[in-house]
């Protein structure tokens, strides 16, 4: 999934696999790279089962985060990969 944040906010989201633009209800459930760093500063804050952070090395924005806040419960982890981070000027 290809997204395009503008000020902060999330604007519009394709697939990348079919270029099709996501629909608009589900952009709620899409992260900027802030609201990852969020993520991770409230799961590190918390007592979590474990979290697993790779940055890149250039740009410096965590692309790959996984979180399980509790081995004792299924489907509670995220995974995210983050790829391919571009910053335009306005």
């Amino acid at each position: 999934m290809r997204v395009s944040v503008r000020e902060g906010q999330i604007n519009s989201a394709q697939f990348v696999d079919d270029a099709t633009n996501v629909p608009g209800s589900m952009l709620k459930d899409l992260f900027t790279v802030n609201a990852v760093f969020d993520a991770i500063l409230s799961a590190q804050s918390q007592t979590v089962e474990s979290i697993r952070i790779e940055f890149d090395a250039h740009q410096h924005y965590p692309k790959e985060v996984q979180i399980d806040f509790d081995k004792r419960i299924a489907d509670d982890e995220i995974h995210w990969l983050l790829s391919d981070l571009e910053l335009h000027a306005n």
